[in-house]
């Protein structure tokens, strides 16, 4: 194999291993939201075109409401992993227990993938990767539901061992609680789902086509194509939000647990007062009073809450001698140490979460393990009808 600058550029990548840009935070005295480079994708990771489209966005929206509010609605899907926790059953392996997590860090990379394509002018490709992150995210709610209620992660090693998925219907329905807009969330997200399946995942009719987006070119950007495919993520993204928000009350009940537990607090309890400002701004004024009602009517809230509050303050000293020396040098500002502590914990999780036993190198249609011509897919026909 002849070098390459660029391939050699790619090797250089993955011999340093992986790398994530869910970092950034709020804080809560802030009126404007960040750029979306910085928010979510990483400038060094986009194309001269996707950031030329980035910065057409960001001009041409900059006193949009619809907008402003899509930027919130990113930001709150990065916070959100901060909720969620670990929880230890008998069943609990060394593996299942932050694998959990899978589905929801495999939907922040489509998600990723789904605005960097649409930067680059491919519509369709762009809605392509919504419908998977829309059903990686209800089975994100699926898994947290039935191992809280059955205090097992048997339905998630099961899909480990098998890939094993029921029907959307029943995942669907187990993935949003028992609560007062239960049918709204449901019908919302069914929504998309069949949208996004008849729409692009499935041969669609002509006037879904996104030729349609294209003007008079034959691809690459147009107007109208930049100024939409935004909205359908945006579109999908609030139904999910919706969905975690009804299920993690917590997040619109912050807690300053600094002051409680310094630099090591418990795993997915709590969030910080200024996150909560972000998951306050990511929905519309109606939506945010009817989840803070759930909130406020949670029993399982409020016992975190008390139990929180009824532990004594630590002092200033007691906070930064919780601090890990192996960190390095505490930061003066709290707020910057508390930062690096949340970075080094998504690092932790997102890493911890994708470990697979196999590789996809070892799929059956490996075409350097399988012979794939005519002949060799009939052997292997034959192979399999022998095993049955």
């Amino acid at each position: 194999m002849k070098a390459h600058p660029f391939y050699d550029k790619l090797l250089e990548k993955g011999a340093n291993g992986k790398e994530t840009h869910s970092f950034v935070l709020v804080h809560s005295d802030y009126v404007t939201t960040p750029p979306l480079l910085t928010t979510l994708l990483g400038k060094e990771e986009l194309s001269d075109v996707a950031k030329l489209a980035v910065e057409a966005l960001e001009t041409i929206n900059e006193e949009s409401n619809e907008w402003m509010s899509f930027k919130w609605r990113l930001w709150a899907f990065i916070e959100m992993q901060d909720i969620f926790d670990v929880p230890i059953h008998l069943d609990a392996t060394r593996n299942n227990l932050f694998q959990g997590l899978y589905f929801y860090y495999e939907s922040l990379f489509l998600l990723r993938e789904s605005i960097c394509v649409g930067l680059n002018g491919f519509y369709n490709s762009s809605q392509n990767s919504l419908r998977s992150f829309l059903e990686f995210n209800v089975l994100q709610n699926y898994h947290n539901n039935i191992r809280s209620k059955s205090s097992s992660y048997s339905p998630l090693n099961e899909f480990l061992k098998n890939g094993y998925i029921p029907r959307w219907n029943k995942i669907l329905k187990k993935s949003i609680g028992e609560i007062e807009m239960r049918e709204a969330i449901f019908e919302r997200l069914d929504m998309h789902y069949r949208a996004l399946s008849n729409n692009s995942s499935h041969p669609y009719h002509p006037r879904y086509s996104p030729k349609h987006l294209l003007d008079n070119s034959r691809s690459g950007h147009s107007a109208i194509g930049l100024d939409s495919f935004w909205r359908t993520i945006d579109c999908v993204l609030e139904g999910v939000l919706w969905l975690y928000y009804s299920n993690f009350p917590m997040l619109f009940k912050p807690a300053d647990f600094i002051k409680k537990f310094g630099f090591s607090p418990p795993v997915g309890l709590f969030i910080h007062p200024d996150q909560e400002h972000i998951f306050r701004n990511s929905l519309r004024p109606k939506d945010y009073n009817a989840f803070k009602k759930i909130t406020d009517e949670s029993s399982d809230v409020q016992g975190l809450i008390s139990w929180c509050e009824s532990l004594p303050d630590i002092t200033d000293d007691e906070i930064k001698a919780s601090w890990n020396k192996e960190d390095g040098p505490i930061p003066e500002d709290s707020k910057i140490a508390w930062l690096l502590i949340v970075s080094k914990m998504r690092c932790i999780k997102e890493a911890l979460a994708s470990i697979v036993e196999n590789s996809i190198n070892d799929s059956n249609f490996d075409p350097d393990k399988v012979d794939i011509s005519m002949e060799g897919i009939l052997e292997l026909k034959k192979k399999k009808q022998k095993l049955k």
